[in-house]
């Protein structure tokens, strides 16, 4: 995160990283308060995003990424719970 992202903080808070089980579910939700991107203008993801991406796919689950400049970038992963 440092490294791309200028952030100085990954902390495991609840308001930072989440774990919990929703709906039968299990979310993984992770925020760092860097730079941020805009997404609309976001070239090809990196081989890290990429690889979440195809690791979370190849388990039937759902990722989320969600950034603005300026507020930082959040990441969901979504798994079954069973």
């Amino acid at each position: 995160m440092r490294k791309h992202a200028e952030a100085t903080t990954a902390e495991v808070t609840t308001a930072e990283v989440t774990i919990a089980e929703r709906a039968g579910q299990r979310v993984v939700r992770i925020r760092d308060d860097g730079d941020g991107f805009d997404e609309a203008l976001r070239r090809a993801a990196g081989q890290g995003l990429k690889n979440i991406r195809a690791r979370t796919a190849s388990i039937d689950g759902g990722l989320t990424l969600t950034s603005s400049p300026g507020w930082g970038t959040e990441l969901e992963v979504v798994l079954r719970a069973s």
